[in-house]
């Protein structure tokens, strides 16, 4: 890999973790897909569950993007087989956790 998958990687990381920011702290859930204010019974909830794991994509993102930077894995499949398997494991926890605050 090369420095510049790396470092885009970063800058992925550290806008998918504004994003995570944005949702939980400033309570902006409008920012997630599906959103729709009649269904949620927990706005403050929701936007708090869903922003802590978009946050923590963004961290394990920068944290790839930071290992590929300085070549700090030498099989560089494994690395992004690892990340991809964390990135699901995120995601099916906010589709599964994020139905707690929606009304049937």
């Amino acid at each position: 890999m090369t420095t510049t998958t790396g470092v885009v990687t970063v800058a992925t990381g550290v806008f998918v973790g504004v994003l995570g920011v944005m949702i939980r702290y400033y309570e902006m859930a409008e920012l997630l897909a599906g959103y729709d204010a009649e269904r949620v019974t927990d706005d403050a909830g929701l936007a708090s569950f869903v922003g802590t794991y978009v946050f923590l994509s963004g961290l394990i993102t920068v944290a790839v993007g930071v290992a590929v930077s300085l070549e700090l894995v030498g099989g560089s499949t494994v690395l992004w087989s690892a990340y991809s398997f964390a990135m699901v494991l995120v995601v099916l926890r906010v589709v599964i956790g994020a139905q707690q605050f929606a009304e049937s």
